[in-house]
């Protein structure tokens, strides 16, 4: 066991002695500080650590820290703590850290240590992350976590023989992105997990950890309405299913990373690899048996490579004799070759055209003639064998063209090519050159040779020859050019003057139907103001005809009020102050009433740059000036009657903001409204019900208005002022069908009313009292009556005596349900809110009318969900057989009515739905008030009372819900009402 002893960490590898440790009374607030690394107001900054010896504390943040009472360990606080805290809604802000943290955890003295799989064995034992050692004092000297193993085992290639989908744990706890954090934590503490997928179609798309909820707890948000894809991670670094663990370790460092998911070939998520199930794959005696069998290989592997190297040195021997031998060839092969290369330099040293020879792999000059010096006027050593220097000598306008000669020839092409070069002493000399490749054996080309030869004379003697040949044949040309520009001058001048008669003639014509056919009026004018040129739509507008207007002047057309401002804009446009004036004018028409017009006036000007005509457009504006008018006067009548209302009037912008208040909301409200300071969702009081409950913003009319964009009357909401004094009025908002506006709010102080209504249903409350015991009286002895006792009444007598005792009988349930309605409205009676599921007062109303539906041919249809609610029971069945009642009341027989329950967050919606005639639009707010019904013949004939639904709106208030109705006449009405889920929601099976 040499390489386990030798490779396996020690205590002291994965160990850490800079633990953070607090005292148990610290407030769990601040620890969670320490452990995010976040500050907040009055706690420390970061952990205090206790460092073992002479260690120097980390300033990281731990994701754990431990309680101690002086030296003594009381316990560990990690972050599955917060997650339980956080699933049992605990107030962190009043807790210290002993009330959370896990008691007497697993521990390890340094005297009971074996060795590294003593560790594991502890861990995947008490399924914990987090170890701390112990003195053999009982005192905390550091603390070994899942990280610090895990980062310890980094080098063991054995990791290698294991693969990702034998280490992930495919017990994967999931959620939605939609899903609430607070939901998130119980999910977390109840499967015991330390982080939740976040999926959609199947698909991991984040992560949300325990230290992710501790940050989010700790920046006091609201849990329940954040959700997941606010505070997971994403996006994911995903393993695949097939990945070994060592490729696995590798990039949850590279990410830095505690877990990593696992996802299959499509993509879906297939289960997720963590620290400790990688740990837990690691099991100790697999461990002992894998580490002897690599022991095993290795010395196998080590004995194969010897005997590879002893096969390897001979084969060596062998090749070394062989390739002495083949040098002892070349030496001979060289030496003949010297002999043929001595013969050749005698006959490139004897010509007079220039012989180069050259590599073409390294681009080196391997030898030039003698004749180099002549023909260049240069030395051979100057080029020191490059090509390149040649190259220089070249003249530029020919060195791409040599180039690209000298690369044909490196591919194996003969080439041919005439060139100049420069000399020292500033000649320029013509060069004929020819090359051609030379092959090996392979047909490889390795040498490339070339010819150059000095053709400077012959060249000379061309270009002599062609130079007066070019010189005839431009003086030819150029006369011959002269020739045809003159030619096409006048050609063009002609074509010149046809084009502009043309072009004149278009315009004009152009011109005339413009200046004829425009629908504003044009007219031209001399400098003293005379008509000379005027249109059919300026006699329209003056009612002249245009003989009568050439005898007048443009003075004369123009109101005297207006002539002023005309005169001086005029002589300034003839003075040339300016090119063109805009105004607005009043002219007389012939008929003596005035025509409003906007008048556009410009100069035109004859060729020297004199003004010689004024150019004026006419554009009547009677129309808009008195829709200006009458819009002024409408605005003047609307801000009068918009200051002078005695309700109170404020208008929204659409968003909601109050951008106009009159002086009568103001002093309503007792409040200074500022254009843009308020907005009707969050206004500057607090609206509260006839109970005294607060009136939720999307609630309010004006909110109802702007989100519904439709009228909505007469809510009635109360404010208090400093002095708890109630004012209560009267709201009622319509759209405003504008741009950039909301809604127009109207507030009717309605507290003489209110206060006039209290009194009447504290009157109704003692008439109702004192009406039960005479009634009661009354329907004793008409049951007496009835038994006969009192002696015979005869046919009719019990006929009448029948018809009083349903009279009696409906005066009794009246006097009843006026009593329960006061006692609801002021609070006297007592309801008894628990935990209870909701399909129990559903199937307790369904069952109280049962019979009743029988007997009028409905059908009733019930659809419930496992959830609890926190309501007192017989009051929510009450309104459930109510609304059921009416529901089948008015219901055609051979119909439907259905009860139905769907959850909304933290509320339940519960529904009664019939096929009815419905109720009109607008009757849908007033019917829950007391007495008020939809059709009174209808009603008294179903034996209605008119108070059953403002004895449920009652109940409904009093849990802190919402009902309502909507309904579409002809076909049925839905009746629909909220309650509050139990915070502590546990479905209760209705079977035991």
């Amino acid at each position: 066991m040499a390489f386990l002893s030798a490779d396996l960490p020690t205590l002291e590898d994965i160990l850490d002695l800079c633990v953070p440790a607090v005292a148990p009374n610290t407030p769990i607030l601040e620890v969670l500080s320490q452990m995010s690394g976040v500050s907040i107001p009055g706690t420390s900054q970061g952990a205090t650590p206790t460092p073992a010896q002479d260690e120097t504390p980390s300033d990281r943040p731990k994701s754990y820290t431990s309680i101690a009472q002086g030296t003594r360990l009381l316990g560990i606080f990690t972050e599955r703590d917060v997650v339980r805290l956080m699933a049992q809604e605990a107030n962190f802000a009043k807790m210290t850290v002993a009330q959370g943290m896990t008691e007497k955890p697993p521990t390890l003295k340094t005297s009971e240590y074996r060795d590294l799989f003593s560790v594991l064995s502890i861990f995947r034992k008490h399924r914990i992350r987090y170890l701390p050692i112990l003195d053999d004092r009982e005192q905390l000297i550091g603390v070994v976590s899942q990280n610090q193993l895990h980062d310890a085992l980094h080098h063991w290639n054995f990791l290698r023989m294991y693969s990702v989908a034998e280490a992930m744990s495919d017990r994967v706890v999931r959620a939605f992105s939609t899903t609430p954090v607070r939901e998130l934590a119980r999910q977390m503490y109840d499967s015991r997990v330390s982080c939740i997928v976040i999926t959609e179609e199947e698909r991991p798309v984040g992560i949300v950890t325990e230290r992710d909820l501790v940050r989010y707890q700790l920046l006091d948000l609201e849990l329940d309405r954040l959700q997941a894809a606010d505070v997971m991670s994403a996006p994911l670094h995903c393993l695949h299913v097939g990945d070994n663990l060592w490729v696995a370790r590798q990039q949850m460092q590279r990410d830095r990373v505690r877990r990593s998911i696992v996802i299959g070939d499509r993509g879906e998520l297939r289960g997720i690899l963590t620290q400790s199930s990688v740990l837990g794959q690691l099991e100790p005696g697999q461990l002992y048996q894998t580490i002897e069998t690599l022991e095993e290989q290795v010395k196998q592997l080590e004995e194969e490579r010897i005997q590879v190297l002893q096969r390897r040195n001979a084969e060596l021997k062998q090749a070394n004799e062989r390739l002495q031998a083949q040098i002892a060839e070349r030496q001979q092969a060289a030496e003949a070759l010297y002999q043929s290369e001595e013969k050749f330099r005698q006959l490139a040293e004897h010509i007079r055209d220039v012989f180069w020879i050259s590599d073409p792999a390294s681009h080196r000059l391997l030898y030039v003639s003698p004749a180099y010096e002549q023909v260049w006027g240069r030395s051979s050593q100057a080029l020191e064998g490059k090509l390149s220097n040649l190259i220089e000598t070249i003249d530029p306008e020919y060195r791409d063209a040599v180039c690209q000669t000298f690369e044909k020839l490196r591919q194996g092409e003969s080439t041919d090519i005439e060139y100049r070069i420069l000399r020292p002493d500033g000649e320029l000399r013509w060069i004929h050159d020819r090359g051609f490749p030379i092959r090996d054996e392979s047909g490889r080309v390795y040498r490339l040779v070339s010819l150059s030869e000095d053709i400077t004379d012959r060249k000379q003697s061309e270009l002599t020859l062609h130079d007066l040949a070019q010189e005839l044949e431009h003086r030819v040309e150029e006369r011959t050019t002269q020739l045809r520009q003159t030619n096409r001058q006048l050609e063009y001048e002609v074509r010149e003057r046809q084009q502009i008669e043309v072009s004149l003639r278009f315009f004009e014509e152009r011109f005339r139907r413009i200046f004829e056919q425009a629908a504003v009026g044009m007219s031209i004018g001399s400098a003293d103001g005379r008509f000379i040129q005027i249109n059919q739509k300026t006699c329209d507008i003056l009612g002249y005809t245009e003989d009568e207007l050439r005898m007048k002047t443009r003075l004369d057309t123009i109101d005297p009020h207006d002539r002023q401002v005309y005169l001086n804009s005029i002589e300034a446009l003839f003075q040339g102050d300016i090119d063109t004036f805009s105004i607005e004018l009043r002219l007389i028409h012939q008929q003596g009433h005035t025509v409003w017009v906007h008048t556009t006036v410009s100069i035109l000007s004859t060729q020297e740059g004199h003004p010689r005509y004024d150019v004026a457009i006419f554009e009547d504006i009677s129309d808009r000036k008195r829709m200006e008018e009458d819009l002024r006067t409408s605005q003047q009548k609307y801000q009068t009657l918009f200051e002078t209302l005695p309700i109170g009037v404020g208008m929204t912008d659409e968003s909601g903001k109050f951008i106009e208040a009159n002086a009568a909301l103001e002093k309503l409200l007792g409040v200074a409204i500022d254009g843009g300071s308020y907005s009707c969702d969050r206004p500057p009081w607090q609206p509260i019900r006839a109970d005294g409950t607060p009136i939720p913003s999307q609630e309010l009319a004006s909110v109802t208005a702007l989100t519904d964009n439709r009228i909505v009357k007469d809510r009635e909401e109360g404010i208090a002022n400093d002095k708890g004094e109630m004012t209560w009025l009267s709201v009622t908002a319509a759209p405003i069908p504008l741009r950039r506006y909301g809604v127009a709010i109207a507030y009717l102080d309605i507290t003489e009313r209110k206060q006039t209504e209290r009194m009447k249903d504290e009157f109704i409350a003692i008439a109702s009292h004192e009406l039960r015991t005479p009634l009661t009286s009354l329907n004793a002895s008409l049951i007496l009556l009835s038994t006969g006792k009192l002696g015979d009444l005869g046919d009719r007598g019990k006929q009448l005596l029948e018809f009083a005792q349903l009279d009696t009988q409906r005066l009794v349930e009246l006097v009843n349900d006026l009593l329960n309605l006061q006692r609801l409205r002021f609070d006297a009676q007592t309801l008894n809110f628990q935990p209870c599921p909701i399909e129990r007062p559903m199937q307790q109303a369904a069952s109280a009318i049962e019979l009743l539906a029988k007997e009028a041919g409905i059908s009733l249809s019930i659809h419930s969900i496992p959830a609890t609610a926190s309501i007192d029971c017989d009051s929510i069945v009450r309104v459930l057989t109510n609304l059921l009642v009416n529901a089948i009341k008015f219901s055609p027989r051979g119909e439907t009515v259905w009860l139905n329950v769907d959850r909304q967050e933290d509320q339940l919606c519960l529904s009664v739905t019939d096929r009815g005639r419905g109720i009109p639009a607008d009757k849908l707010d007033a019917i829950f008030e007391p007495f008020s019904q939809v059709d009174n013949s209808q009603t008294r004939a179903n034996d209605g009372t008119g108070l059953g639904l403002a004895i449920c709106r009652s109940i409904i208030n009093r849990h802190g819900g919402r009902i309502w109705v909507e309904s579409h006449p002809g076909e049925g009405s839905t009746f629909y009402f909220t309650v509050t889920v139990h915070p502590e929601e546990n479905p209760v099976d209705l079977r035991t």
